[in-house]
């Protein structure tokens, strides 16, 4: 390990209750793949976050703020620099909004087509008269713990988002979508930090694409996320949470997440498809569901993801990506874009 991070670690051994070296980043990402961390802390409040990302910058020292760790893959050579783990969860109930306008939606398309469950889809209507609420959350807050304490509240709204194991602010960062709804489209204002500058911002900052916002290319730190979240009716939200979750069973949970983004509704016009899904293109136009490179391998139960099935590593993981991606080029015309963010891969 560097000097330097050597240094830093004793600057950050008392911001952070867990300090390791050379930790396996395969161990803190659902896929299961990754080289070590130089250095990786655990940071359990947001001053904690802010203190070791303000450590890392002012030693010019490369930092990776780690959240629930889906959508991530680290490749094999690890991480040359600090990993800070989010473990900031805390959260509070400002205020009841009751007039508040509900925010304008993202503007970009679903690419969603329902599921056949054996309840009602959630809409905006279904809670259009409870009185909307306004919850401050840590940037750590894991989604499915989260909402099963807004429940114990009354307060419903990230339905959508049950089994996916992402923090807030990876949820910010990506836009992430479950189902039809983007967490973009519950987002009030944020705190960020970056060089030493806290900012508030408003929704329209990010400016939330399709699992895209702006923090992928300004970089900043995610610390609280005000959401805009309804006091529903739980009863019915829990019954949506637990069909949803059955119907998403097939899913493989050694993964990170569905790793391509779906088709856009033009491509899929031009294509003359069925659906927008990026499984559906995998597994029933290319044909490479199953395909299997060294451990890891494209589920058989759904080709959108990419299951490690014990020993993978990150380079079987990018040549799976790769065979798809140009099978695609090549016998569609189109590019498949990650859903997933490659971390330490050269040209990458």
């Amino acid at each position: 390990m560097l000097t330097r991070e050597h240094s830093i670690a004793q600057a950050l051994e008392h911001l952070c209750h867990r300090i390791r070296f050379q930790e396996p980043l395969a161990f803190h990402t659902t896929l299961g793949v990754g080289g070590p961390a130089n250095v990786l802390i655990e940071a359990s409040t947001v001053e904690q976050i802010r203190q070791a990302v303000a450590v890392c910058e002012d030693a010019s020292v490369p930092y990776f703020l780690l959240g629930g760790g889906s959508n991530v893959i680290f490749a094999d050579a690890g991480f040359r620099g600090v990993v800070i783990r989010n473990l900031a969860d805390a959260f509070e109930i400002l205020d009841e909004l009751p007039q508040m306008p509900p925010p304008a939606a993202s503007g970009h398309d679903t690419r969603f087509s329902p599921p056949p469950l054996d309840v009602a889809l959630p809409c905006p209507e279904d809670d259009a008269d409870a009185p909307a609420v306004l919850v401050r959350v840590a940037s750590g807050a894991r989604l499915m713990p989260l909402m099963k304490h807004l429940f114990q509240q009354g307060i419903t709204g990230l339905e959508w988002f049950a089994g996916i194991p992402a923090t807030v602010g990876g949820a910010v960062f990506m836009n992430l979508h479950g189902g039809p709804q983007f967490f973009g489209d519950l987002v009030h204002r944020a705190l960020l930090y970056r060089h030493g500058r806290f900012k508030f911002v408003d929704r329209e900052y990010f400016r939330f694409g399709y699992d895209w916002s702006v923090l992928h290319d300004t970089r900043e730190i995610v610390l609280e996320v005000d959401l805009r979240l309804r006091r529903g009716d739980v009863a019915r939200a829990r019954r949506f949470v637990k069909a949803w979750a059955a119907y998403k069973s097939n899913q493989p949970q050694r993964s990170a997440g569905c790793i391509f983004q779906n088709l856009s509704p033009e491509q899929q016009r031009r294509l003359d498809l069925p659906t927008t899904s990026v499984g559906y293109v995998i597994d029933q136009v290319l044909g490479l569901k199953g395909r299997q490179i060294g451990g890891a391998r494209i589920a058989p139960t759904h080709a959108a993801f990419i299951e490690n099935l014990g020993q993978a590593t990150a380079a079987d993981v990018l040549a799976l990506i790769e065979t798809v991606q140009q099978a695609a080029r090549e016998r569609l015309g189109i590019e498949l874009p990650l859903e997933v963010e490659l971390v330490g891969f050269e040209g990458k």
